[in-house]
């Protein structure tokens, strides 16, 4: 026990971050987009848990739901009465957007080096994507720790024709007991 808090209290923002098993949280999304007159704004709740678990819920204006589980992907439009699931397999295309948004979330930058170029400092990091496939969605990732240094405070993810998307996070709990159904479709 000992050892692991030395390691803690030694660790940098980022190093903490990456040690989250769980995390559940309320966002708020705001989309700049050049066809649109004024910025779309919508929130909701989001759940992620190690290796590979996601679940992003927007509750307002309209409510979706989208699920990641390992490589399995469940998406879900109420108003629609609509519902999928996919093997990412299937569609690499959304392969790229995935990775783009979990990025935050996984807060390991070692890792994300193997797929982006990383500069950090305590607070913020800039990812941009090596891949030809990734740049083709989006340009750059920017990465903004709480003030408290213990969770990721928010995500800009800018499109290559200068449309961005700006996340932000609040109520955010770190390593809850998440039960493993909200990672299925109800």
């Amino acid at each position: 026990m000992l050892i692991w808090w030395v390691a803690v209290a030694h660790a940098g923002p980022w190093d903490v971050v990456s040690s989250h098993d769980t995390l559940q949280a309320t966002f708020t999304q705001t989309q700049h987009r050049q066809v649109f007159a004024r910025p779309l704004t919508s929130s909701g709740t989001v759940a992620f848990s190690r290796p590979g678990q996601l679940r992003w819920e927007l509750q307002q204006p309209t409510s979706s739901l989208f699920i990641l589980d390992g490589d399995q992907v469940h998406m879900s439009y109420p108003e629609l009465s609509v519902k999928e699931s996919f093997s990412l397999g299937e569609r690499p295309e959304l392969l790229s957007v995935v990775r783009s948004v979990t990025v935050g979330l996984q807060g390991s930058l070692e890792e994300a080096r193997t797929s982006y170029e990383v500069t950090h400092d305590d607070r913020q990091a800039t990812l941009i994507p090596r891949s030809p496939e990734l740049l083709r969605w989006v340009s750059r990732i920017e990465l903004q720790l709480s003030d408290d240094g213990q969770h990721l405070a928010s995500v800009t993810l800018t499109e290559p024709d200068g449309d961005r998307v700006e996340i932000a996070f609040s109520g955010v709990v770190v390593n809850p007991t998440l039960d493993a159904a909200l990672f299925h479709l109800p």
